[in-house]
């Protein structure tokens, strides 16, 4: 199920850190933060931009410390979100805001 939802909701910028990931529990973590800090950017833009994307049209990458940041092709925007996703035994949350 978690490879049928990976192949739906990532972009292409982000099947490669998917696919090297070997432990399920963090592959399940890494997967779940991404679809709620996804969420978390569409509905910012929708409610502040008026701007409709789907969750794969949205990038969640980690720059060189680690710390997520979102990208998104061929959109202009006056500024990206911010995001931010925690993990801890059980349960994620992800955060998105100007």
């Amino acid at each position: 199920v978690l490879d049928w939802l990976s192949e739906y909701i990532l972009n292409e910028a982000e099947l490669p850190v998917w696919r090297k990931m070997l432990k399920e529990k963090k592959r399940r973590d890494w997967l779940a933060g991404r679809i709620l800090a996804k969420e978390a950017v569409r509905v910012f833009l929708k409610e502040k931009c008026g701007i409709e994307l789907k969750s794969a049209d949205i990038i969640v990458l980690n720059d060189e410390s680690g710390i997520p940041y979102v990208s998104i092709e061929q959109l202009e925007l006056p500024y990206m979100p911010s995001i931010s996703i925690s993990h801890c035994s059980s349960a994620v949350v992800a955060l998105a805001e100007a």
